[in-house]
């Protein structure tokens, strides 16, 4: 991979935005995170010319000229447009909405920052202070991508991950997610999300479905506010249970990154039918049994990843749904619950709820623990009773008195 450092002027990059030059926001990007503050902190520091983190950008070609992504600097590069806006006829960016989805980023459209005690935006700025502004240099790195593209990938995925300005490190799945052409990518992505494109901006938006309902449950899903993140985040919890089923193997989040470098991997294939098939029928079950018995919604095996993942990896390799049958698994499913939630009544099973919870706590993706919450669930599951349950109590919690376990 090359490098090239830079230096582009505000000019230049409004410029190069009104030539629809950059992807502002490649869909390994994360969503807009950054608040007004932030923003107008970049700005005055720019308007006083004082220097800011360089940007990085990564070159596609696309026809007879290249197109540039943004690799990191984004929520600054959003912040410059937002800043210059609309508003002012010598300068100003022409195609806002190529930028933006929704309606949240109208309250900071042509915001204003505070210069020598007045709030101000870029349209009031006299002439002197925009000939400044337009000449601040931003410093801007350049990466090309070599012949030996499995080797760039992997050399730019390292770069992404340990790029850490203005912000959250990103997850090195974003990366291998936008810059790896595998199948399995794109089969993934039409089962969850719907691509919506704008200009030179591309985001996607989540289906409505037993996948994603179940999905969004999970807690490190639900608290994220940006749709965007959100469907990164589902994309990557998809992607170890894909693999998992393709594999039957346990594997490390390090492991699969590994094997998404390489081109010709098995892996990285498409889904097939009945891979297809195998998730909408857990998907299914889940969904079913979330609206069934509602306190299943809402407990760690619904919402902790770890403890999702073990039950989702069963019920994807097990022939349990068809053993049981949907009711019966439900039932059994909540009194394992209950089960895992009050160790001390149930003695039996206190081994059992000791290792299925400590592999939870610590070392939580590593293949051995996730084998041994596995067979500890598997075990729990084939001995609780399978007959009907009271109804949840009306906080939505666990049954009062469950029926005893056989």
């Amino acid at each position: 991979m090359k490098y090239a450092n830079r230096e582009l002027k505000v000019d230049q990059w409004i410029d190069s935005f009104n030539g629809s030059k950059i992807s502002l926001m490649p869909p390994f990007q994360r969503g807009t995170v950054w608040s007004l503050p932030m923003r107008q902190r970049l700005i005055c520091n720019m308007l006083k010319s004082r220097p800011i983190p360089a940007v990085f950008l990564y070159k596609d070609p696309e026809g007879s000229q290249f197109s540039y992504n943004i690799l990191d600097g984004k929520q600054r590069l959003e912040t410059l447009i937002l800043f210059v806006g609309n508003k002012r006829a010598d300068k100003k960016v022409e195609r806002l909405q190529d930028y933006f989805f929704g309606q949240k980023h109208r309250k900071v459209m042509n915001f204003k920052v505070h210069i020598d005690g007045k709030l101000r935006g870029f349209a009031d700025l006299d002439d002197e202070m925009v000939r400044v502004f337009k000449e601040f240099a931003i410093p801007t790195i350049e990466i090309d991508m070599d012949d030996d593209r499995a080797a760039s990938l992997d050399e730019l995925t390292n770069l992404f991950a340990d790029i850490n300005s203005y912000g959250k490190k990103v997850d090195r799945f974003h990366v291998v997610k936008v810059m790896s052409k595998q199948p399995l990518i794109g089969s993934l992505f039409r089962l969850i999300a719907v691509e919506q494109k704008r200009g030179k901006t591309r985001r996607y938006k989540l289906m409505q479905n037993d996948i994603t309902f179940v999905l969004k449950r999970l807690e490190a899903i639900k608290r994220l506010s940006d749709n965007q993140s959100r469907v990164d985040r589902i994309w990557e919890r998809l992607v170890e249970l894909v693999l998992y089923l393709r594999t039957r193997t346990h594997r490390a989040p390090v492991q699969i990154l590994g094997n998404f470098l390489k081109e010709k991997a098995q892996d990285n294939e498409a889904l097939t039918k009945s891979e297809i098939a195998a998730l909408r029928k857990t998907f299914s079950f889940l969904a079913n049994a979330y609206r069934k018995i509602p306190f299943l919604a809402r407990i760690g095996l619904a919402t902790d990843q770890p403890a999702f993942y073990t039950i989702a990896t069963m019920l994807l390799t097990t022939n349990m749904i068809d053993k049981f049958g949907q009711d019966q698994l439900t039932f059994k499913l909540a009194r394992t619950a209950y089960v895992l939630l009050n160790e001390a009544k149930f003695p039996d099973f206190q081994e059992q709820v000791k290792t299925f919870w400590g592999s939870v706590v610590s070392q939580t993706t590593h293949p051995k623990s996730r084998r041994d919450r596995e067979r500890v669930l598997t075990e729990i599951i084939s001995k609780v009773s399978g007959d009907p349950i009271l109804l949840p109590t009306a906080d939505g919690g666990p049954p009062a008195q469950p029926d005893s376990t056989e």
